[in-house]
């Protein structure tokens, strides 16, 4: 099973800790075009394939990133490299080719700050999954654990680099007990029929550096489709 999509990442997480200048435009429906001076490629593009047996494990995985770098090139050549090489994320990916796209636009140049490049690189496979998961009807938690970078072969990154001391799959397992996952996310499951609001919970993975790091969201209102 193959997963296709694409994914754009607007705005820049950090900006408003910064106090430089910045100008809001009203738009249609209510909403602000906001122009600031940023830190950060600020806009990003990512498209994806990625490939599942009937395992579910991941077979091979390719992106596309796009990455607006604004009118000089300042640090945005470092941070999307650092997009690259966060892109598989947590997970082993046998077979792996990323294209990435530093664009020269009219626009402010954008430098770097907080992440750097890792959460563009990230959101892709996470997205990715999320869409895998869907398509084979299983829960993504599941799916994201049959994938971890574990040890030995399964825990070589695509760049080369070999994890030691990964304490990724015992840590998510005791993470997934104490906060009582399973029981959350039965109880927040909405009926078809039900036009009520529902809580949901989500996971969310992110390698940082040498380390993997988990975080479970907490519930989120939602209000089904009617």
């Amino acid at each position: 099973m193959v997963s296709t999509g694409c994914v754009d990442i607007g705005g820049q997480e950090h900006f408003y800790l910064e106090g430089q200048i910045a100008y809001a435009l009203p738009a249609e429906d209510d909403h602000v075009v906001v122009h600031c001076a940023t830190q950060h490629p600020s806009e990003v593009q990512l498209g994806w394939q990625v490939a599942v047996d009937d395992a579910g494990r991941i077979t091979a995985a390719s992106f596309d990133h796009l990455v607006r770098c604004g009118w000089s090139a300042d640090y945005s050549g470092a941070v999307a490299d650092r997009a690259v090489f966060h892109a598989t994320n947590a997970y082993f990916v046998p077979h792996f080719h990323c294209t990435s796209f530093r664009a020269r636009t009219h626009t402010q140049s954008a430098a770097a700050f907080r992440g750097f490049g890792g959460p563009q690189g990230v959101l892709g496979m996470e997205v990715a999954m999320q869409d895998l998961a869907l398509k084979l009807g299983i829960d993504a938690l599941d799916l994201r654990k049959r994938n971890f970078l574990t040890r030995g072969e399964r825990a070589r990154l695509h760049y080369g680099f070999v994890l030691e001391d990964n304490v990724l799959p015992a840590l998510v397992d005791r993470l997934e007990q104490d906060c009582g996952y399973r029981a959350r996310r039965l109880a927040g499951a909405p009926s078809r029929h039900s036009t009520a609001a529902a809580a949901g919970s989500a996971v969310a993975l992110r390698r940082c550096r040498r380390c993997l790091a988990w975080a479970l969201a907490p519930p989120v209102s939602t209000r089904p489709a009617r």
